[in-house]
């Protein structure tokens, strides 16, 4: 793991396949990831398949991250890039890796080649703002 990647590891009380799937089905993503307005997000979750989310902060301006789905197994990992619209964005790699554990799951969040500290930095109060809100949608 270089420096400037990032690793998230939390513990849901949620089966593995229902933690899996709010990465792995568009109607699930799309209700948690975002900037707290949630997003429209499109994706196949399938090996070539690809995926699209587009989020609006609260100040009406859009984002769109995009990639390709590298590695799917179901129920435990996921693997996809990751790349922001616009010029001169370089694809990024995540990968998503779920595990029981007592009482639930376990999710692992693994981002790499982050471009820089600045932006491992931003993607990392991204990733934790989107995964503080998955406990209301996973465990209830």
């Amino acid at each position: 793991m270089n420096e400037n990647a990032l690793e998230l590891k939390r513990v849901f009380r949620a089966s593995p396949e229902r933690v899996y799937a709010v990465f792995a089905r568009a109607e699930e993503w799309s209700r948690w990831f975002g900037l707290g307005q949630g997003a429209d997000v499109a994706l196949d979750a399938r090996v070539g398949g690809q995926w699209r989310a587009t989020m609006e902060a609260p100040d009406g301006s859009r984002s769109t991250v995009a990639g390709v789905f590298h590695e799917v197994t179901p129920n435990t990992r996921l693997i996809f890039t990751w790349q922001w619209g616009g010029a001169g964005s370089k694809a990024q790699l995540v990968t998503v890796s779920v595990a029981p554990a007592e009482g639930g799951a376990e999710l692992t969040l693994l981002h790499e080649a982050l471009p820089s500290p600045d932006s491992r930095r931003m993607h990392h109060e991204g990733w934790v703002a989107a995964l503080d809100r998955l406990p209301a949608l996973l465990e209830n």
